[in-house]
């Protein structure tokens, strides 16, 4: 586990002390691509070898069970009326939860670029200012805070995501349903170094597509949440390359 950066740390280490190392694998994803974006590094997740997709995820919009925000319409009302009352948290800046704000803001009709964010290394962390008061609404992949909604802990006012999902057994509300018109999910994927032999490539992906077929990993999808989202092989690569693209696009179209 190499934290900083929102995976900065970890892809440096990849694609220089580990390349052509077929034994070195990392997780990375959508978070990674727009941390490097908003810290305009020369580093990028396409300069690693894409193994595969492996799943997607709904973002929650949650706040402490005492909130006084009772609905994400709530949340909007309250940065319309002052954009700086309301302190968003999440993961690193340029990151899935941010972006997901900025697009829930401006499909809301509002200004992202006035949003009061505080971006953690960690879900921990997120949590931890959640549920102190540091921050007034957290954003994260729903798999995150799922426990803390469950024990009442926090109250979930929103998913991400237009098609229904349930949380605790209850299905979750949705942007799309409180008229903010944002489908979005967060994804992520496995990726060896720079390097590495054709021969390797398919060795690791045949060993990826084994654990992808067993009972273990549905079970493992089905108990965290996650959607299985799987792609190898030059679709995987060509999806990566696009979703770079398509992050750095809204990322400047966001003001973020």
């Amino acid at each position: 586990n190499r934290e900083g950066g929102g995976g900065a740390t970890g892809l440096a280490e990849l694609t220089t002390n580990d390349k052509g190392d077929p034994y070195s694998l990392m997780i990375g994803g959508l978070v990674m691509i727009g941390a490097l974006k908003q810290a305009n590094s020369p580093l990028s997740i396409t300069q690693a070898t894409t193994i595969a997709t492996l799943t997607s995820e709904a973002e929650a919009f949650v706040v402490r069970a005492d909130s006084p925000f009772q609905t994400i319409q709530d949340v909007v009302d309250a940065y319309r009326a002052d954009p700086k009352s309301v302190i968003f948290g999440g993961g690193s800046a340029g990151g899935s939860d941010h972006i997901v704000i900025g697009q829930m803001l401006k499909a809301a009709g509002l200004s992202p670029g006035a949003m009061n964010y505080i971006g953690y290394a960690g879900g921990g962390e997120a949590t931890a200012g959640i549920l102190s008061g540091a921050v007034q609404v957290g954003v994260s992949g729903v798999s995150e805070f799922a426990g803390q909604v469950e024990s009442g802990e926090m109250r979930l006012l929103a998913v991400s995501s237009k098609d229904e999902i349930e949380v605790g057994g209850k299905p979750a509300p949705t942007l799309s349903g409180a008229g903010i018109d944002v489908d979005f999910v967060n994804w992520r994927a496995i990726f060896a170094p720079p390097g590495i032999s054709a021969a390797d490539a398919e060795g690791i992906t045949a060993f990826v597509d084994r654990i992808h077929s067993s009972e273990q990993w549905k079970a493992l999808l089905e108990q965290r949440g996650w959607t299985d989202d799987y792609r190898t092989g030059q679709d995987a690569t060509d999806f990566v390359s696009e979703q770079e693209l398509q992050t750095a696009s809204t990322l400047d179209e966001l003001g973020l």
